[in-house]
């Protein structure tokens, strides 16, 4: 029988390319072993349209009969397979790899790797990321890219958070200090960013975790009038910042707990991580003459209640209807006054979503051993 001629080095190393260095019927890497993890060429090149007289035989003499000038080593004949999934193609059960089917299975798992690596079909992003000190914690924000891929890429970071800060809530300049931080960073870093962006539109990615009034600071120096993502921080069953694809839902209910013809102040509970206790509220804020809003989802309270993307777009347009109602059914220039327990992404679209030409001024409470204190005020020259 005449010896088989090799296939070429050029070849196999577009068939590597190709598949990027994985089986393309199981997608395990190839060039590390499966058990040991040693680093090594694994892989085995497997003909569609076979060579030798083994189990698949009668398939090259079906199809070399429609075109005997067929290239058999011709890389669109050829797959790159793990051991496991070339003996199950030729030996174990050939009957279920036609080559209509093994053509399939190539070409959907090619398909797929430049897909997943074609950098200019993803959307360049700059990942900005903020971890302000949290109840006596230092915070670090990891595991952002599975958030990203495949439709973004990170093309440039910016990491907005005072590193090696000894201040915490509660200590008398924590609040002063972590915002002018935010302002000067954002300032001196971001604004730069996108002023010089030469590529059409930058498209911001925002990971965030902190006091709430912290991030909803974060949220008024992003602002709506550019592109931006704002990412949730799911804490189980793992840590995770992607967006879940799943169909659970929330509805936000708003009700008036009191309302007042000509209020001096609005106050705004958004109990939606959490039930916030009214009488606790009324310690921090005096209610007379006040109109009292509340902001609650039509489930169980919850930490950990915003799972997909859905959920949040669906508070922003709850918020900006009731903040329109709010802006229109007064007369004067009053404070709203906002107590909330919401999700990090929450805070952050609150601040985004306020319009310093229009809306009313913030006084954004914080939390801290059974006691609402004022943090942050923004608007009046604060913005």
């Amino acid at each position: 029988m005449a010896e088989r001629k090799k296939i070429s080095k050029n070849t196999e190393r577009l068939l590597w390319a190709m598949s990027a260095g994985r089986c393309e019927k199981c997608g395990r890497l190839i060039y590390k072993h499966p058990l040991s993890g040693v680093i090594g060429n694994f892989a085995q090149i497997a003909h569609n349209l076979p060579v030798g007289d083994g189990a698949r035989i009668e398939y090259k003499r079906e199809y070399k009969q429609i075109d005997p000038s067929l290239n058999i080593d011709d890389v669109g004949n050829l797959l790159l397979l793990c051991y496991d999934c070339h003996k199950e193609v030729d030996e174990i059960r050939p009957e279920n790899y036609p080559p209509e089917i093994l053509k399939m299975l190539k070409a959907d798992f090619e398909e797929f790797i430049l897909k997943a690596t074609n950098i200019k079909r993803i959307v360049p992003t700059l990942a900005l990321l903020y971890s302000p000190n949290l109840h006596n914690r230092k915070w670090q924000v990891t595991g952002i890219l599975k958030a990203l891929f495949p439709e973004k890429y990170i093309e440039s970071e910016i990491d907005l958070t005072l590193k090696d800060s000894e201040f915490y809530v509660g200590d008398s300049n924590f609040w002063k200090i972590e915002e002018k931080n935010l302002e000067r960073r954002f300032n001196q870093q971001v604004i730069p960013y996108i002023e010089n962006y030469k590529k059409g539109t930058p498209n911001l990615s925002v990971f965030a975790v902190g006091p709430i009034p912290l991030l909803v600071k974060l949220g008024v120096l992003l602002s709506n009038k550019h592109s931006v993502d704002v990412y949730q921080l799911k804490k189980s069953p793992v840590s995770s910042w992607e967006w879940e694809t799943t169909d659970g839902d929330t509805e936000y209910d708003v009700s008036y707990i009191q309302q007042s013809k000509n209020p001096d102040k609005i106050i705004l509970i958004l109990s939606l991580s959490g039930i916030i206790r009214h009488e606790e509220v009324r310690k921090a804020v005096e209610w007379d003459n006040a109109t009292v809003v509340e902001i609650r989802t039509n489930h169980s309270p919850s930490d950990d209640y915003l799972r997909n993307k859905r959920q949040l777009d669906k508070f922003v347009c709850c918020y900006q209807k009731l903040k329109e109602e709010l802006r229109n059914s007064i007369n004067s220039n009053v404070f709203v006054h906002i107590v909330a327990a919401v999700p990090v992404s929450v805070a952050v679209e609150i601040g985004r979503h306020r319009n310093p030409a229009f809306d009313l001024s913030f006084i954004i409470y914080n939390y801290k051993q059974g006691v609402y204190e004022r943090a942050i005020t923004i608007g009046e020259n604060n913005d």
